[in-house]
């Protein structure tokens, strides 16, 4: 190109370069400035080609990238294939817990859009002929990452702002008394962390109230033999019990009775928000 030779490597590189500068500016423009309408069914089967299109191009891409990386850095075919393969692997491994921590930090989710722009805009300049050192690009996304970690641990030690109540916490009494009646504003509480899940609670009089919400990928290390009351507010699950495994999407109640054993998970990409009533202790 402009005097060389243009090789398919060139043109795979250019194309799916652009492709990546658009797919970026669009799912940033989606994110920032679009009010999406309810879901409904129409169009699932064009989506879904849609989205596979979009995944088999971002492969395509990022497998010849890879591929030529590999053999640029080893001259060895054992070692090239290794690599790829760890690298493989590591990525099938970690893809849920990935997802779910962007999923969480829409932020994180920016900075993401950001680097396939950055990415999309080295790839045409390859594949125009321009080589641009990957280091140079490694830093600066390492760096942004860097920083972007530091304003998260710092948005987390910040107190939201909440208007001033007479109560403290968020919490009342109505009346005096072991009949008292106990409110909470669970807006104002704080999430609690627990082992991919988080959780704001109320208990009083033996019951026990909390709001509930499994991350992408969240799946309960062992069985529960409590019993629940759960309605599920928002994104979908899966409640696995021991003769089989049922699917809650949102909107649904269901009640589970003290003695069947049962566990929730989470195999989605968007997380699953539960409110859910048990005996406490």
């Amino acid at each position: 190109m402009l005097g060389r030779a243009i090789s398919s490597r060139d043109l795979i590189l250019l194309g799916g370069g652009l492709f990546l500068i658009f797919k970026a500016t669009w799912e940033i423009y989606d994110k920032l400035e679009v009010v999406d309408a309810q879901p409904g069914a129409r169009g699932g089967r064009a989506a879904f080609l849609g989205v596979l299109i979009q995944i088999l191009l971002l492969d395509i891409v990022f497998s010849l990238d890879s591929v030529i990386t590999a053999v640029g850095m080893a001259n060895r075919l054992s070692i090239m294939v290794t690599a790829m393969v760890l690298a493989m692997l590591v990525m099938l491994g970690s893809a849920a817990a990935v997802s779910g921590f962007v999923e969480r930090h829409p932020s994180v989710k920016m900075l993401a859009l950001a680097f396939l722009l950055l990415i999309g805009v080295m790839l045409v300049a390859e594949g125009m002929g321009t080589h641009v050192d990957k280091g140079y690009i490694y830093v600066a996304m390492a760096f942004s990452l860097f920083v972007e970690m530091l304003n998260l641990r710092y948005r987390k030690k910040r107190r939201p702002l909440a208007l001033h109540r007479r109560f403290e916490e968020g919490s009342m009494t109505t009346t005096a008394g072991p009949d008292a009646v106990r409110v909470r504003d669970l807006a104002t509480a704080q999430w609690v962390e627990r082992g991919g899940a988080r959780l704001k609670e109320l208990a009083a009089h033996g019951k026990r109230l909390r709001l509930v919400e499994f991350g992408p990928g969240f799946s309960d290390p062992g069985w529960c033999l409590k019993g629940h009351v759960v309605y599920l507010l928002e994104g979908e699950l899966e409640s696995e019990y021991e003769n089989g495994i049922s699917s809650r999407r949102a909107g649904e109640a269901y009640i589970i009775p003290a003695g069947v054993k049962h566990r929730s998970r989470n195999p989605h990409a968007v997380p699953a928000v539960l409110l859910i009533v048990d005996d406490a202790g």
